[in-house]
């Protein structure tokens, strides 16, 4: 728009060259006209003459009337059209920024609601790891417990192998057999019972592992 308003401002034919100020419309450091001293003056138009090129105000002389003028139609018809469509230009942009705010908003939304269900994962989990936690427990102390129950079956058995060996060696000296009857039925009960026992332990270490893989 400068180049332009420089041709407006010179009309048709811009200027080919500045003039030169006379030695009498120079006027000194000083102020007012001839109040300046020779040197002054001098020295003045020694620093005209260094610097005229940068004052001198040049235009292309191929730019004519003709061609400008067609050109600044143009640039206003397109000023006139960019203004047009300028208020449904920014009707969209107002509306792609309301869609992006409400879109935030929901992604916002969402966030927090996952946030909030994943909390509850999270403590749903904390809780299953601590079940399992105490039922792993249980089950070492259940199988701890089996285990003594074994040592003190083989500790019975041996027992009972020994006392009736005993009981066989004292038979062929004993002519009643009623002790040893008892003592048959006695260790029959009790191998009953370790069966049982035996079977009730093998039920409870199914329901602990049926639960751990429920939990897991």
């Amino acid at each position: 728009m400068s180049g332009l308003n420089a041709s407006l401002r010179f009309g048709s034919s811009p200027p080919s060259k500045s003039r030169r100020p006379s030695r009498s419309s120079v006027s000194g450091p000083s102020g007012g006209a001839g109040a300046a001293t020779l040197p002054e003056v001098a020295a003045w138009q020694a620093e005209c003459e260094r610097v005229k090129d940068k004052l001198v105000i040049t235009a292309s002389a191929d730019l004519t009337s003709s061609e400008w003028r067609p050109q600044l139609e143009r640039a206003l018809t397109s000023l006139s059209n960019l203004q047009e469509l300028a208020p449904a230009a920014q009707a969209e942009i107002e509306a792609g920024g309301a869609q992006l705010a409400a879109n935030a908003a929901a992604l916002a939304s969402s966030e927090q609601a996952a946030h909030s269900q994943l909390a509850g994962l999270r403590a749903q989990h904390k809780a299953a790891v601590t079940a399992v936690t105490t039922l792993e427990a249980e089950q070492a102390a259940r199988q701890e417990y089996v285990a003594t129950l074994e040592q003190e079956l083989v500790f019975l058995n041996k027992e009972l192998e020994e006392r009736q060996q005993d009981m066989t060696e004292q038979g062929n000296t004993m002519s009643d057999k009623r002790p040893v009857q008892r003592l048959a039925a006695a260790c029959t009960e009790l191998r009953a019972e370790l069966l049982q026992m035996e079977v009730r332990t093998g039920v409870l270490q199914a329901m602990l592992l049926r639960q751990a893989t429920a939990k897991t």
